[in-house]
């Protein structure tokens, strides 16, 4: 019974060790691999590091959506890159020469990612809700609090955050200051401030909403489809700025496209235009 116990135990710590060291070398083995094949086969089985590989793959080559699928499917398993790399596209969105591969900006979306990262201590992440708070993407525009997150970005050895924190610093109080570094001061404790609130949004009445769009022409391919609007082409989903009659910027976002005519949502107007083409 001794030795059997004994034996046992050895078993034990050797499938222990064995099974870290398959670890390791699995690990290491993505690392090295320059086959994206065979990359891309160990992230749809799970494979986290060739998640990340692959969308990063898929971002330097501009295939966003693809990208974004492999960053997702990461921060489901936990990764804070993941997390990071899901909430930045959503925050800035992504525009492709690759049809079909854009990714509309859903900066509500975006920020809830990017604060899961940057309370995880992403350092890209404290950079982006200090952009998110300085320009009011996903949330009102918070000078204080963007200061308070490009200072801890600079002190994480971004050259960027230093640059962009020295040139709200002209604009903000002493006042106002030292109350951002004493959030700062809160965030390196682990202290961190709360998600920011959503956006007051301020309804544009629809008779204010003067702009003519003009269908030129569809393309409708295996690929995907495309409208020509107002001399601009966009994808089904795809969105984009039109000035109004009063030189404002308006989104308006292609829906559907079929042959005979397209339907869009124009920002402000609750019911979606129909668009004809010039036989209809």
């Amino acid at each position: 019974m001794k030795t059997g116990g004994l034996f046992l135990v050895w078993l034990v710590a050797t499938m222990t060790v064995f099974a870290q060291q398959s670890g390791n070398l699995n690990r290491m083995a993505v690392d090295a691999i320059n086959d994206m094949g065979k990359v891309k086969m160990l992230a749809e089985h799970g494979n986290l590091k060739a998640q990340i590989k692959i969308a990063d793959a898929c971002a330097s080559s501009e295939l966003y959506a693809d990208a974004l699928k492999w960053y997702a499917a990461a921060a489901e398993q936990g990764s804070i890159d993941g997390l990071f790399q899901k909430g930045r596209m959503l925050l800035f969105g992504r525009q492709s020469p690759t049809l079909g591969q854009n990714i509309i900006a859903k900066p509500l979306e975006g920020l809830r990612y990017t604060y899961i990262a940057a309370t995880n201590h992403h350092s890209g992440a404290w950079f982006d809700m200090a952009v998110a708070l300085k320009e009011g993407r996903g949330c009102n525009v918070d000078s204080v609090n963007a200061y308070a997150w490009f200072m801890i970005s600079a002190d994480g050895g971004n050259g960027g955050g230093l640059e962009q924190m020295n040139q709200l610093a002209l604009r903000l109080t002493t006042d106002q200051i030292r109350s951002a570094r004493s959030t700062v001061r809160e965030m390196k404790a682990n202290h961190w401030p709360e998600l920011p609130a959503q956006p007051t949004r301020v309804q544009k009445p629809v008779g204010d909403i003067a702009i003519k769009l003009k269908l030129s022409g569809v393309v409708c391919s295996p690929q995907g489809n495309l409208a020509i609007i107002n001399n601009r082409t966009l994808a089904e989903g795809e969105s984009s700025q039109f000035l109004t009659a009063k030189k404002d910027t308006i989104v308006i976002t292609c829906k559907r496209i079929d042959p005979d005519g397209v339907q869009v949502q124009v920002e402000g107007e609750d019911a979606e235009r129909t668009l004809l083409t010039a036989s209809h």
